[in-house]
This record gives C-alpha cells, sequence and structure tokens, in this order.
C-alpha cells in the first residue's frame, strides 16, 4: 500500500478535501447542537428530532446522488463528458421531486412529522419553528449535492470544500447573531439556528453553480444536452441506481424509526443520542473522505476495464479505514467526559451521552469498514441490489428489532439499547466480505468501448 505511490496520491487527492468538506458539514451540525445546548434540553431535543426528518431527505439525496456517482465516476473514466451530463439531469430532476415532497412536509405539516417522534407539546412546538424555515432549504441542498457529486467524480474536489469553508465561517456569525440576539439583533433561539442555515444554503448553491459555469468545468450542464437522454439510457440508469435509492430510503426510515424508539425512551435519551450522533459525525469525515475517494478511485478503474486494480484498492481502502478507526476510537472514549461537559445539560443526560459516546467509539472500526464495503467498493462496481439488501433489509431485522426489544421489552438504558442495535453492522460486514471475495460485485456500466489510451488514464 504505502509504496504505491499512486494510490495514496489519488486517495490524498480526493479524499482529504471530501473529508474536509464532511468535517465542515459536521461542524454545522456540532456548532447547532452546541449553540442550542446552551438553551436546554428541550432546545437541543427540538432541533434533534427535527433534523431526523432532514435525515431522511439528506439520505435520499445521498442515494440519488451517489447512484449517479457509479456512472459518472466510469464515464470520467473514459472522459464521456456527454455520459456525464446524462446523469445530471437525471439526478438534478430526481433531487427536485424529492425537495420539493420534503419541504411541503416540513412547510405546512411539520407538527404532523414531529409527532412520529414525541408526544411532548413544548417540544413539537419547538421544532416546528424550525421546521417551518429549515424546510426552504431542502430543494437547494438537493440541487446543491448533485453539482458536489459531478465534482467530486470528475476530481474537481477543492472548489466546493473551499466555498463550505467559507460557509461555516457565515453559519457561525449567524448562528450567534440570531440565536442569543447578538449585534442589536432580536434573540430568535430556534428560528435563528434555521435562519442561518437557510442563508448559508443559499449562498453555497449561488457560489458553486456561478464558478462552474465561469470555469466551464464537466459539471456545467446545458439544458440543451437533455435532448441527448434516450429511454435506454434511462432504463439502465434506473436499474442501477433505483436499488441504491430504495436502499438510502429503506435505510433512513429505519434509523428514524429507531431514533424515535430512543425518543419515546426518555428525553434525556433522546438528548444523549443527539450529542452522541453529532460527535460521532464529527470523528468520522476522514472515513467518508476514503471511502468517497475509493468510490471514485474504483468506478475509474472500472470504468477504464482495470478491474484487477479496482479488487487491489478495494482491500487497501477497508482496512485502511479500519486500523484509523480503531485510533480515532480510542480518542472519542478518552475524550467523551470533556466533550460532554461543553454542554448545558442535567447530569443523567450526561452521563447517557458518555457512555454512547464511548460505545461509538470502540464501535467505530466496525462501521468505518462498513461504509467502505457500501459506498467505496460494492455500489461504485455497479453491485446495488446487493447493497439494497445487505444494508436496507438487515437494519429492519436486526436494529429495529433489537432497538424494540430493548428499549420496550427488556427496559435497558439506551447505551445498552444503542448497543444491541449496532450488532446489526457486524453481520453486514461478514455478508460484504464474502460478496467481495465472489467478484460478483464488478459490473460495467460505460457504453464507449475503452481504447489504450483511455486506458492509459487510470495507473497501473
Amino acid at each position: 500500500m504505502f509504496k504505491d505511490k499512486f494510490y495514496l496520491q489519488s486517495l490524498m487527492k480526493i479524499g482529504v478535501p471530501i473529508a474536509l468538506q464532511q468535517l465542515l458539514f459536521a461542524s454545522f451540525s456540532l456548532l447547532d447542537t452546541m449553540m442550542m445546548g446552551q438553551m436546554g434540553e428541550n432546545a437541543i431535543v427540538a432541533v434533534g428530532l427535527s433534523n431526523q426528518v432532514g435525515f431522511v431527505y439528506h439520505l435520499i439525496i445521498f442515494g440519488i446522488t451517489n447512484g449517479a456517482s457509479i456512472f459518472s465516476a466510469q464515464f470520467w473514466g473514459v472522459k464521456d463528458i456527454k455520459g456525464i451530463h446524462k446523469v445530471m439531469h437525471l439526478s438534478l430532476i430526481l433531487c427536485v421531486v424529492a425537495g420539493l415532497l420534503f419541504t411541503v412536509v416540513a412547510v405546512f405539516f411539520p407538527e404532523l412529522a414531529l409527532s412520529f417522534y414525541t408526544e411532548d407539546p413544548d417540544v413539537i412546538r419547538l421544532g416546528a419553528e424550525y421546521l417551518r424555515i429549515i424546510g426552504f432549504s431542502y430543494l437547494i441542498m438537493g440541487i446543491y449535492f448533485t453539482f458536489v457529486t459531478m465534482l467530486r467524480t470528475t476530481h474537481h474536489v477543492k472548489l466546493p470544500t473551499t466555498i463550505s469553508i467559507v460557509a461555516l465561517a457565515i453559519n457561525m456569525l449567524l448562528n450567534y447573531t440570531l440565536i442569543f440576539g447578538k449585534f442589536g439583533m432580536p434573540e430568535l433561539g430556534v428560528r435563528g439556528a434555521a435562519i442561518g442555515t437557510l442563508v448559508v444554503r443559499i449562498f453555497e448553491l449561488s457560489t458553486l453553480v456561478l464558478i462552474v459555469y465561469l470555469r466551464k468545468l464537466p459539471a456545467a450542464v446545458s439544458l440543451k444536452s437533455f435532448r441527448d437522454l434516450k429511454w435506454s439510457f434511462v432504463k439502465i440508469y434506473l436499474k442501477t441506481t433505483g436499488p441504491v435509492l430504495i436502499n438510502e430510503t429503506i435505510w433512513s426510515l429505519a434509523i428514524t424509526t429507531i431514533f424515535s424508539i430512543y425518543a419515546r425512551i426518555s428525553t434525556e435519551s433522546v438528548a444523549a443520542i443527539s450529542i452522541a450522533d453529532t460527535v460521532n459525525q464529527f470523528f468520522f469525515v476522514l472515513v467518508i473522505g476514503i471511502a468517497n475517494a475509493t468510490g471514485i478511485l474504483i468506478g475509474n478503474t472500472i470504468g477504464a476495464g482495470k478491474t484487477a486494480i479496482a479488487i487491489i484498492y478495494a482491500k487497501r481502502s477497508v482496512f485502511l479505514s479500519a486500523g484509523i478507526s480503531l485510533f480515532l476510537g480510542f480518542i472519542i472514549i478518552i475524550a467523551a467526559p470533556t466533550i460532554v461537559s461543553i454542554y448545558n445539560i442535567s447530569e443523567q443526560t450526561s452521563f447517557y451521552a458518555i457512555r454512547v459516546i464511548q460505545i461509538m467509539g470502540c464501535l467505530l472500526w466496525c462501521k468505518a469498514m462498513l461504509v467502505n464495503w457500501v459506498i467505496g467498493v460494492l455500489r461504485p462496481g455497479g453491485d446495488t441490489r446487493f447493497t439494497l439488501i445487505v444494508d436496507g433489509v438487515i437494519i429492519w431485522v436486526v436494529g429495529v428489532s433489537m432497538a424494540y426489544l430493548g428499549a420496550n421489552i427488556l427496559k435497558l438504558p439506551i447505551y445498552w439499547v444503542y448497543l444491541m442495535v449496532a450488532s446489526e453492522e457486524v453481520i453486514k460486514n461478514i455478508l460484504c466480505w464474502f460478496r467481495f471475495r465472489s467478484r460478483k460485485w464488478i459490473n460495467v456500466l460505460t457504453e464507449k468501448p475503452v481504447s489504450p489510451m483511455q486506458e492509459s488514464l487510470v495507473s497501473e
């Protein structure tokens, strides 16, 4: 691994900017949670539960764009710009439809959405204030992530990262100003957090699109190229990306169902999970960077006919991410009490949060391997039907069942329930390993034959 300069340089060139961007996204969540944490547990829970609606939408968008990246990575392997534009059109259409649907739910029916998680009227009231505003950012986010995905798969990863750095600074200033009522502005609480996020999303999309078209990057799709879409390609696209979208939808609904079970244990339990989940996202960014970079590398190599190299890259990245996560998990376990002390929460909530964070730290390596199997290896290889089964079905059979058993039957504390739910990741890892060994996950999706010159684009 360490002698292969091309692999390491590619992983660094693609993965580090993606990891940095994920760090910035995680920082948005961490920042909101920390600031809300100064306003009490109800505010933390309200924003946490409201973000579960956005979480389902975010994973649906991820399913659409991740499915699109399977094609765009392979098309970029043979430098087929028209193919990339066809993928962009389909991705944008799906993201806009999903964005409009979730905007309607968040803006017009926020109380109904929140009642799935809690019956606390104060939490529902605060959460509804947040959702009515943040809902307008959903459509913007879907379009933004489509452009970001195309930029990543064509190796233009620095631009969205740079924009996110600026956006984080703006978000910090707006949140501080609007949540706490600084610099002469009124104190808006959860509404201030929502307004700050909405303004930042508008800034991110408008800036990114403007630069993409001014620089005429591969993601600068035109309306005219929409005419290049043929039904034969649409069917292939839907056949491959459909399972990814269904997978992410099923998985997100399972996660949000598990979260609703957590929420009904106690307010302290859901507050602890909200804090722990934000911390987990913050420490998981490097793994996400490796997984996405691996997916792009494997997609490029398979698209260029280099399947043997794709297998080598897959092995390296899965175990590299596991090794890094063992180290990060150790840091999380030690730092958990210090991290939780930042929040203005009760002693009971603090105890729960520390225990959940420490369990997350112990299992980080297992989650890291799974993310790389699914996002970095199997999906980029076009094996989306298998990932639908292993990732979308097992979480319901094992994860949701364990949550219900631990919370409602055994009446266990939140940290033991969380540990029971995490057992499904071990099962998934075993199944993914056997699937990888079978090599049935490798599927070439590009339409163009690979010429010797194009083969040289992917180094051996």
